[in-house]
């Protein structure tokens, strides 16, 4: 009737590669929190493929778009609705009624086949090609594609419901001649101005098809549809059921709490039992907490004798005992997971539900891994948190990508939807950082957020995340971190202290890093449950201690009594203590920051040479995980090192030799002007004090400045001066 489905992807000449679509949503995420508008990463990157980057257009639209669309929680119209801005950017009102009708014919039609056009016009290709037709689609190779993605839009938003509908109709025929039942029937439910009951069926079976293939958002537009078309109460809450199902597999969880609220308190008790477990799921995620009282009351005299009844509440069971050991609450979910085991006598609910909160309370020997999706990420997270990280991520990473269905008894029919494959993404994301590639946990969030839910799994875990890897990587959080957060339909506890005190730190802050840290200690902040590298080079000693039982992988725990022995050491073989433990220490993110601590511990005895030694180390390891901000403070850290020391050396020792004798190793590399440049950058004179002491001027200096970088194959002069302690080079 009037709802509108996504088509499958279009042909490559349509397609953008990824990388141009994550530069897209990130420009857009950009954009819009400079006018602090927000909305989910997902649909930054719709937003921006369905309106071209139009900066103008899109703003209006997310101002227009409800709460629940900005976050994603709640479905879009497809085709986007039509604005101002879209119209005076690609409006044509020449085209002929027949161009328009083909026109509205790609903007509705879920296949890319030209030859579809063709024979709804009723005109050869050579007329699409001569008129204006061919100046709005890309026609190649027997498939079209809009040339600007604002026309679709502006055609579907122009034409009229009659016209609308007599293009729908005419397709309807077109695919029933050609013996292409499911389309037919898509396009005649859609010509179809009043409700009609014989549809309901058969558009539910084509939209559980579409849910087991993976395509969610497709299941739910067409679950939609066959509800608009339902009359008797048996059909409205069949068609509400799947609507509801759908929309939980795409992360709709507005949309899935209206659908499937109604239906647990069903006279069908079968029918109420099946709606409970995807209803927790929904509600949990809208709301924050777990409903424990509506399911209590559902499941009273509501469990019946049938087995497939009991295997439903049992599923609503384990999921609340799940959600609940995601939030940290081990024993309401020990609570739940018991009456799980009474209800399926041991079945897959309930071993999901003991696996789930084993993961969840560090008890990894008790996780009794499986080839279900939901268990392969538990088997992943325990491999992960028993220090066998290549294990887990091979694990998890073979789930991801997985292109065949693996059945799972607990989310039956959504193991490949976009919810299943978030927590999939999240699950890859901290195994990556536990591995110390920080980098790559950052790459692999951001790329999974702009198509999928990443901020529902875990609690939240994903904005942890984002925040402390977005800070990890560029010193601070940004517009991705912002809109993720914004992205949550409820309250969201942040660690704000704990990330605040490592921006700090990061920016050389000490004072202020120590006293957020403090701050945040002694406010008694509960840690996550699933442990996200912190803190802890400042703030309270004991502070280290917390977690390290089994909950944390074996290369943090090291990496926290490291620094912790380098704070606070006061004699040199403390430090070689803390340095022989640091080797054994295999993510290069956690061995860089404890190699770093025991520069700083080095530092404060005195021993400059040391301390170089393991910030060098540091500077290296850092840079080798992607985690530039602290690559950054380590270096800078280098680089004050030995601003000092020249210091006292210049002091003491003015009869030394020139500082030419002492750039033989530059001699051969750079001109002897360039050399009388470099050594004045080493020593720390900006641009202007070196053209004064030179007799040049700025410009030139400027010039010679990025002749010596280019030649030592280094980007900054921090770099440059790491470079020339490391090669004996002194000023």
């Amino acid at each position: 009737m009037a709802t509108s489905i996504s088509g499958p992807p279009r042909h490559a000449l349509a397609a953008p590669d990824n990388t141009s679509a994550l530069d897209g949503a990130l420009r857009i995420l950009e954009m819009l929190d400079g006018v602090d508008v927000h909305v989910s990463p997902a649909i930054a990157a719709r937003l921006d493929r369905e309106l071209a980057g139009d900066d103008a257009a899109i703003v209006q639209l997310a101002q227009w778009m409800t709460d629940g669309q900005r976050r994603g929680t709640e479905a879009l119209p497809d085709p986007l609705p039509l604005f101002d801005q879209v119209e005076r950017s690609v409006g044509d009102p020449a085209l002929a009624p027949w161009e328009f009708d083909v026109l509205v014919a790609a903007a509705v039609c879920i296949d890319d086949r030209t030859e579809i056009l063709l024979e709804l016009a009723g005109r050869p290709v050579g007329d699409l090609i001569a008129g204006r037709v061919s100046r709005h689609l890309r026609l190649v190779a027997g498939h079209f594609a809009f040339a600007d993605p604002r026309m679709r839009v502006w055609v579907h938003g122009s034409a009229s419901l009659a016209e609308r509908t007599a293009v729908h109709a005419a397709l309807s025929g077109i695919y029933d001649r050609a013996g292409d039942g499911d389309r037919a029937l898509w396009h005649r439910a859609l010509s179809t101005l009043e409700g009609n009951p014989a549809f309901v069926a058969p558009l539910l079976a084509l939209a559980r098809a579409a849910l087991v293939a993976g395509d969610a958002q497709r299941a739910h537009a067409i679950a939609r549809e066959a509800t608009s078309h339902a009359v008797g109460t048996r059909e409205r809450e069949e068609a509400g059921f799947l609507t509801g199902l759908t929309a939980v597999a795409s992360g709709l969880v507005d949309d899935a709490v209206r659908h499937l609220a109604p239906l647990i308190a069903s006279r069908d008790r079968g029918r109420a039992a099946d709606a409970l477990a995807p209803y927790v799921a929904a509600a949990t995620w809208r709301a924050g907490g777990v409903p424990e009282l509506e399911l209590d009351a559902s499941l009273a005299g509501r469990t019946g004798e049938e087995p497939s009844v009991r295997r439903s509440a049992a599923r609503a069971c384990a999921l609340a005992a799940g959600l609940l050991a995601e939030r940290g609450d081990a024993d309401a979910a020990r609570a739940w997971c018991e009456r799980a085991e009474r209800l399926d006598g041991g079945g897959a609910a309930s071993v999901f539900a003991r696996s789930w909160l084993a993961v969840h309370t560090g008890a990894v020997d008790e996780i009794l891994g499986d080839s279900s999706v939901l268990g392969a990420i538990a088997d992943a997270l325990a491999l992960g948190l028993r220090g066998e990280l290549p294990a887990a991520l091979r694990r998890i990473g073979h789930r991801v990508g997985a292109p065949t269905l693996v059945h799972d008894e607990l989310i039956p029919g959504l193991e490949r939807s976009p919810v299943a494959r978030a927590y999939q993404a999240i699950a890859a994301t901290i195994l990556r950082f536990w591995s110390g590639d920080v980098r790559g946990a950052y790459e692999e969030l951001v790329n999974a957020a702009i198509e999928l839910p990443v901020a529902i799994p875990f609690a939240g875990l994903g904005l942890t995340l984002a925040r402390r890897l977005e800070t990890a990587v560029t010193g601070a959080a940004g517009a991705f971190t912002r809109a993720l957060t914004a992205s949550v339909p409820h309250a969201v506890r942040g660690d704000s202290l704990l990330d605040q005190a490592i921006a700090d730190f990061l920016a050389d802050r000490v004072d202020e890093a120590s006293m957020r840290a403090r701050l945040h200690h002694e406010l008694h902040a509960v840690p996550g449950v699933l442990w996200v590298p912190g803190i802890d080079e400042v703030g309270p000693l004991d502070t280290v201690g917390q977690g390290i039982d089994g909950h944390v992988p074996p290369d943090a725990a090291r990496a926290c009594r490291v620094r912790a022995l380098a704070r606070s050491a006061d004699r040199a073989e403390e430090l070689d203590e803390a340095a022989a433990l640091a080797r054994t220490i295999d993510s290069p993110f956690e061995r860089g920051r404890a190699e770093a601590a025991i520069g700083s511990g080095w530092a404060a005895l005195g021993e400059a040479a040391m301390a170089r030694r393991h910030l060098v180390v540091a500077e290296s390891l850092l840079a080798e995980a992607g985690a530039d901000a602290w690559r950054g403070l380590a270096a800078h850290r280098l680089a004050r090192l030995m601003t000092d020391a020249s210091r006292v050396t210049s002091s003491e020792a003015d009869a030394e030799a020139p500082a030419a004798d002492a750039a033989d190793p530059w001699r051969e590399v750079l001109t002897e002007r360039e050399l009388e440049v470099a050594l004045l950058v080493v020593e720390g004179a900006s641009n202007r004090e070196i053209a004064a002491r030179l007799f040049l001027s700025v410009r030139t200096v400027e010039v010679h400045v990025g002749r010596i970088l280019a030649k030592l194959g280094v980007r900054s002069r921090v770099e440059l001066t790491v470079l020339a302690h490391r090669v004996g080079v002194t000023t």
